[in-house]
């Protein structure tokens, strides 16, 4: 997928085989299509999506994170701030009320163990929140730290082995759905946090991010459309922010 480049000082060199201009989303990054690969850093762009869960306020969100009548109260209440984290203005709002840790908390109950076997509902928790998280890292370098800081990590890469995308591609199950979210919100957050911040690139290649992250990286990419193609996208985004100025990830993946 990389060609590496010794001169360069990165893994990750200019020459590509596979060129992202088609699926290039992020408008600050971008330059009528082109992006200077050697000189910038890939940051996820929050997404907006109108078909999502139910509206409803940030701190209703977070009082139904704080304590959950059952499991699809979790499921919707992360959803809502993986819809309301879009705003940047709520970033640092969300963080001093605690959403941070109490989405952290939501991975550290329904992500201890989670497998390609979990029922549905427990699934798209770790989704919703997942996504929450990887909109909340994306403008704002505190709450970068304060995932770090809250663990959280280790359960975005554990995600990254609950699908491959190679099995079963038609398979449209709502099981299936809620696991492939996981996958491509895992690749997104890990992006996001190793955007600009090297302590977050030491922490993600110390949870064997850097293998797992590579798992999703194909060559030839995933045809448009089909399952795996965001998250080999993502992933491989990630790796090029993890490899910037960290030669201790670029030795890794080296190897």
């Amino acid at each position: 997928f990389f060609r590496p480049s010794p001169h360069s000082g990165c893994l990750l060199s200019p020459v590509m085989v596979f060129t992202f201009d088609s699926l290039f989303d992020d408008a600050d990054e971008a330059d009528a299509g082109k992006v200077n690969w050697e000189e910038q850093e890939g940051e996820e762009e929050e997404e907006d999506d109108d078909s999502g869960p139910p509206k409803m306020e940030w701190t209703t969100a977070v009082e139904y994170l704080r304590a959950p009548e059952d499991q699809q109260q979790c499921v919707l209440a992360a959803g809502a701030l993986s819809s309301l984290s879009v705003a940047r203005a709520h970033g640092d709002q969300l963080r001093e009320a605690g959403g941070i840790e109490l989405l952290i908390a939501l991975l550290h109950d329904k992500g201890r163990s989670l497998t390609a076997h979990d029922d549905e509902l427990m699934l798209q928790a770790a989704a919703n929140a997942t996504y929450a998280l990887r909109n909340l890292a994306c403008p704002n370098h505190w709450n970068r730290e304060a995932i770090r800081e809250g663990g959280a990590i280790p359960h975005f890469v554990s995600f990254l082995g609950i699908d491959d995308f190679t099995d079963e591609d038609s398979d449209v199950s709502g099981q299936c759905m809620a696991r492939r979210a996981c996958v491509t919100a895992a690749c997104g957050v890990l992006r996001n946090l190793s955007y600009a911040n090297l302590p977050n690139r030491h922490a993600i290649r110390d949870a064997g991010g850097l293998p797992a992250l590579m798992r999703h990286v194909h060559d030839p990419p995933p045809p448009q459309d089909a399952p795996g193609r965001e998250a080999s996208f993502r992933a491989a985004s990630a790796l090029y922010n993890l490899c910037m100025g960290c030669p201790e990830n670029v030795d890794t993946l080296w190897q």
